[in-house]
């Protein structure tokens, strides 16, 4: 194969596109203001769980760091990043993949019946049985991955080690001392059904239909995960984040100027009583305040009867 770089990403970014479905920024439900008729809540009690805290870059749980090279690579095919808008390395998708790995199985993967089939049209070809769910075909990307005999993190490993058998057979040499160009020569053929090593467990659209899922989740994930490292992509789509509660402008409008936040920027609070257009947080025995954008503090009422 020639050793130049190869168009790179063009069938994964449909995958991509396909599991990353719709991000939505959910809303607090708006309640009436204060009355002295409001029942008084029971006082929080107890201690909010820490967040949780992402490795720090180039620290590896799960991956050995050849493994490490290869994954990041391939996330790289699959996000490649555009002008103001991070790569799946720069936004440390790796990180996130392989802290998740640490903890859990990774992507849902289903290795016993009943399993989802695609079906396009108004109605399914029959009912649900023991063996398949009936699923519309644009749907089923929610479903994880069906009837295989591996984990995530099996997939992965095994992944890396048969795209290493390819290389040394292609080219003689590992995918990680391979030339860039050549990387790309091998994304392409992993794409396109090529790479002859995969066969059955796990099939190269087994490792990509993992790969693609877990590169949708940590590039849009809260950042204490390990991936959109320093929310950067949320910077770059106008997410938000975490936000408490949203005034009614906010939310009439759809738009929102607000700096975003993560989950472990929200300081211990429990839901307090609602002011006019804001459910207000609540620490200790007084309610908090929210602050909208360029206006004042917001009216608040107590949660709890002073003593």
């Amino acid at each position: 194969m020639a050793d130049e770089a190869a168009p790179r990403g063009r069938v994964s970014r449909r995958a991509f596109i396909r599991n990353v479905g719709i991000v939505a920024v959910s809303a607090p439900v708006l309640l009436d203001a204060c009355s002295p008729q409001t029942e008084t809540p029971p006082p929080y009690q107890g201690s909010p769980s820490p967040a949780i805290k992402a490795q720090p870059p180039g620290v590896l749980g799960y991956f050995t760091p050849n493994e490490a090279g290869v994954i990041g690579a391939l996330l790289d095919d699959v996000i490649p990043g555009a002008p103001g808008v991070p790569s799946a390395s720069e936004a440390g998708v790796l990180t996130f993949i392989d802290q998740r790995l640490s903890a859990d199985e990774g992507v849902p993967t289903y290795t016993s019946p009943p399993f989802a089939r695609a079906y396009n049209g108004p109605e399914p070809p029959g009912p649900d049985t023991d063996e398949i769910i009936w699923v519309p075909a644009d749907q089923l990307y929610r479903y994880g991955v069906q009837e295989v005999e591996l984990t995530s993190g099996q997939t992965y490993k095994r992944g890396v080690q048969l795209i290493d058998e390819y290389c040394e057979k292609t080219f003689g040499t590992p995918f990680m001392r391979l030339s860039k160009g050549q990387q790309g020569a091998v994304w392409l053929a992993l794409s396109n059904g090529k790479v002859h090593t995969f066969v059955d467990s796990p099939t190269s659209s087994h490792f990509l239909d993992v790969l693609g899922a877990d590169a949708a989740q940590g590039w849009l994930a809260d950042p204490m995960y390990g991936g959109n490292r320093n929310m950067s992509v949320w910077k770059a789509i106008g997410y938000p984040g975490v936000q408490r509660a949203y005034t009614p402008e906010e939310m009439h409008s759809g738009q929102t100027n607000r700096t975003p936040q993560s989950f472990s920027h929200m300081s211990p609070a429990m839901p307090g009583m609602p002011a006019p257009g804001v459910l207000l947080p609540e620490q200790g025995e007084k309610a908090g305040t929210v602050i909208g954008p360029g206006d004042g503090t917001e009216v608040q009422c107590r949660t709890t009867i002073p003593a």
